[in-house]
């Protein structure tokens, strides 16, 4: 904490704001890092989770899919066995085009539902991956899950 406070006068605006966000978590026992648009908080057992915007995440969980390259990425929330992205600006058209596209990596336990304004699919596969995509509004939620060994 002392060499964070002594360049604190050499920081940006957003380094501040960062370092602030962080020292406040720690006070009520969360131990976070921010950095940029990404902050991982780290749990008690070890455990990661990241949440950020903005782009397709590059872990190996987010490698596992095709990247969604159409509309928004408004969130992504990763640890080391599951992934969520959230991606706004999505046509269903698009939606639908990529749910075809995972569903031969995922041919087991399929369920498929469609309703005005909503389309909904999820697939498990042999490697012990669950995939669920769903699309209401233009909004497409991708899930995917790692059962643990």
């Amino acid at each position: 904490c002392v060499l964070t406070a002594s360049f604190a006068g050499c920081s940006t605006k957003e380094e501040k704001a960062e370092e602030s966000a962080e020292e406040a978590l720690e006070k009520v026992g969360v131990d976070a890092d921010i950095d940029g648009d990404k902050m991982t908080i780290k749990g008690p057992d070890g455990q990661q989770v990241a949440i950020s915007s903005g782009t397709w995440p590059e872990s190996a969980l987010g490698k596992s899919i095709p990247a969604f390259t159409k509309g928004s990425i408004e969130s992504v929330v990763e640890s080391a066995d599951s992934l969520m992205v959230t991606i706004y600006q999505v046509d269903q058209q698009d939606a639908a085009a990529y749910i075809e596209e995972n569903k031969p990596d995922f041919p087991l336990d399929n369920t498929e539902m469609s309703a005005e304004g909503l389309i909904s699919w999820g697939g498990a596969n042999d490697a012990g991956f669950k995939l669920a995509l769903t699309h209401q509004d233009d909004c497409l939620s991708v899930t995917l899950l790692k059962e643990k060994d």
